[in-house]
């Protein structure tokens, strides 16, 4: 049942992005990040996701310090992150949050949770929202766990493209 509910929300995200993509054009604002490196949040706390490479950027910044993108328009944006979690050193199990942040403020509603229950498996969880957003705002992706070496895991298989730690798409709607 559990993941038929993650596949129908998934489903919802990807119909939702395709209906919006024929507003896109060469002035819209939109942006994709990802994360090539394996990344573990503080035991004591959460932090926010290194976005460390830039896939696709227009009419959006991202900060110094590569947690976040700067928007640069008013309006709706719609919000994807999708992280590829698990435990780091293969060594541990429990469970990963991620959502999203504003301006260093968690957006209520959009945290979200994967179990691992095996040290070697990996899993995805996504976090998503349509959003008010100001000029200047910055948006990025929180993260906690559950205990050591837990995270988001960037793998790079052979013969094949990498499989990051994180996607964060963001568009103008």
């Amino acid at each position: 049942m559990q993941i038929n509910k993650i596949l129908s929300f998934f489903l919802l995200a990807i119909c939702l992005c395709m209906s919006q993509m024929h507003h896109l054009d060469a002035s819209s604002s939109y942006a994709q990040l990802s994360s090539l490196t394996s990344q573990v949040p503080p035991i004591s706390g959460n932090a926010l996701i290194q976005l460390d490479s830039v896939d696709a950027i227009f009419n959006m910044g991202v900060t110094s310090d590569k947690q976040s993108v700067v928007i640069k328009e008013d309006g709706f944006y719609f919000v994807l992150a999708a992280a590829q979690v698990g435990s780091v050193d293969q060594t541990t199990t429990g469970y990963v949050d991620v959502w999203l942040v504003i301006n260093k403020k968690a957006v209520p509603n959009t945290n979200a949770r994967i179990t691992i229950e095996q040290p070697t498996s990996t899993g995805v969880v996504f976090s998503q929202g349509i959003l008010s957003l100001k000029a200047g705002d910055r948006i990025g992706t929180g993260y906690s766990a559950s205990g050591p070496s837990l995270g988001v895991v960037f793998l790079q298989p052979d013969n094949e493209p990498a499989i990051t730690s994180i996607i964060f798409s963001i568009f103008k709607m």
